[in-house]
């Protein structure tokens, strides 16, 4: 990443890449999210340009991915409705080449839950911010995403590494003969616990042994309504029920009034 920064600061007909970074949940993928984008702009922004102008952008298939990295998501980035229509009316358009002039790189997070359809629309919006035609994929966009695929799958879709419902025969290929693939390995998350870092890396590909199985059932806790031991770490319930009530009495507790907003559907 560092070299092509420095290729394409001395030479701006420097090719595009596409990179799919992945590797298990404790090799801090989000970490190296922030630190490319610092670098980018650092190596890449030229003097005199204005801080509107974003060269690199951060975006994430959903709003709870994209507000955990502080971008956004793919369909408010791209202007891309929920019923996925490819067209732009005029105005749109010349909203969105308003909106990256300079764009340079797309990062996308969780790629794992973007679908096929989706890759091809972003695709299709940075051909017509360009004026360039479908064949030069992501009309020469630099494009890094991150993720796992062993992980959550897009919903109502098929991922990226498959065809889209619909679009050019051409774009049926447009993840498989364009993106490398670079695996981070090391763990860095449980350092102190490579013991336990490694079972979640055998769990991950289902390839745990018995002794992780018994491990895990070793651990379970048994959390009364009004226990407060544990509410500092992370909960994951099966149920709606069980989410309002935990965030319920965890509101209840703050040392402030609460506020209610009625939201109105127009």
């Amino acid at each position: 990443m560092l070299n092509w920064c420095r290729s394409k600061r001395q030479r701006d007909t420097t090719s595009p890449y596409y990179v799919y970074c992945t590797g298990g949940a404790v090799v801090r993928k989000s970490q190296l999210i922030h630190a490319i984008v610092q670098m980018v702009n650092r190596k890449l922004r030229q003097p005199g340009d204005s801080p509107d102008d974003a060269i690199v952008i951060l975006t994430a298939p959903t709003g709870t991915s994209g507000y955990a990295i502080r971008g956004q998501t793919l369909h408010s980035a791209f202007m891309i409705s929920a019923k996925g229509i490819a067209t732009l009316s005029a105005e749109k358009l010349a909203m969105l080449r308003n909106k990256f002039p300079k764009l340079i790189l797309i990062i996308t997070d969780e790629v794992s839950m973007v679908g096929a359809n989706l890759l091809k629309l972003v695709h299709e919006r940075c051909a017509a911010t360009r004026g360039l035609p479908l064949a030069s994929p992501f009309a020469g966009i630099s494009v890094f995403v991150i993720g796992d695929f062993q992980q959550l799958s897009p919903v109502g879709e098929s991922p990226v590494y498959k065809p889209p419902r619909s679009g050019y025969v051409g774009l049926a290929e447009l993840w498989m003969s364009n993106f490398k693939v670079v695996e981070l390995t090391d763990i860095m998350r449980l350092q102190g616990n490579t013991a336990f870092a490694d079972l979640l890396s055998r769990l991950r590909v289902g390839r745990q042994t018995s002794d992780d199985l018994n491990t895990l059932k070793s651990r379970p806790i048994t959390i009364k309504a009004d226990d407060t031991t544990y509410d500092h770490h992370p909960h994951i319930f099966a149920q709606n029920d069980d989410v309002n009530s935990y965030n319920e009495r965890r509101l209840k507790s703050m040392p402030v009034s609460s506020v209610t907003l009625n939201a109105r559907y127009q």
